[in-house]
């Protein structure tokens, strides 16, 4: 079954996608494995123009890219980044990467975790501490919540550093009966240097795009292949 596929550059708000149903998926924690075929490949753009940009924060992103793939076999979203400490103050920022993810229904897959010093790549993958916490900041409206928080601690970072990290979230909520939705914010807090939103559907699943303060407009494009 062919399918389509929706790419989504920088903008300044949001874009909202909803669409059709999609299967349950395995429970489970996290493991360490390659990325996914289906992922498209996206690299960080040159970081001198962000030199000039409002650092109050410390860092800088190089590149937000986040990839959704819906079909009769599951959801699986993707997300990579790169992220830049500035300062001394951006090491903090950087140096911490936090999934939150529900083990009832979603599973995480770790693909890299590098630090970027000097034209140099050092991979921080398994030298990386890591914890798994249950999230409790709904208790104090008496509601109980399953998510739990992945956190990665990259060590010996920086000023100056790029930490870039990939992992792909596989599963979707029961709740929602199968429905898909997405607000695909395009305003940061600090400097972006490139913003990529991708979505891989099959066609026969309906697709509605709401755009808000904007004019940009999603590339779509038919692809063969399952979803």
């Amino acid at each position: 079954m062919g399918g389509l596929e929706v790419v989504l550059m920088r903008g300044w708000l949001g874009l909202a996608l909803v669409f059709g149903a999609i299967p349950a998926a395995l429970a489970g924690e996290y493991t360490i494995a390659p990325t996914e075929g289906w992922v498209q490949a996206v690299r960080a753009p040159a970081g001198a123009a962000l030199a000039r940009g409002n650092h109050r924060n410390g860092n800088v992103y190089l590149l937000v890219d986040r990839q959704w793939r819906v079909g009769d076999k599951g959801q699986s979203r993707y997300s990579h980044f790169v992220q830049k400490a500035m300062n001394a103050t951006g090491v903090g920022e950087v140096s911490r990467i936090a999934i939150d993810f529900d083990p009832d229904y979603e599973t995480v897959i770790l693909h890299k975790v590098v630090v970027h010093r000097g034209g140099k790549v050092s991979d921080r993958l398994r030298r990386s501490r890591m914890s798994v916490i249950q999230r409790e900041s709904e208790l104090e409206y008496q509601v109980y919540s399953g998510t739990k928080t992945l956190n990665i601690f990259v060590e010996d970072v920086r000023p100056g550093d790029s930490v870039e990290y990939s992992y792909t979230v596989n599963g979707r909520n029961p709740v929602l009966a199968g429905h898909f939705s997405r607000y695909l914010d395009l305003r940061w807090q600090v400097p972006v240097g490139r913003v990529y939103y991708r979505v891989l559907w099959k066609a026969s699943r309906p697709l509605h795009i709401a755009a808000h303060n904007t004019t940009i407009k999603p590339v779509v494009r038919k692809r063969d292949g399952a979803v």
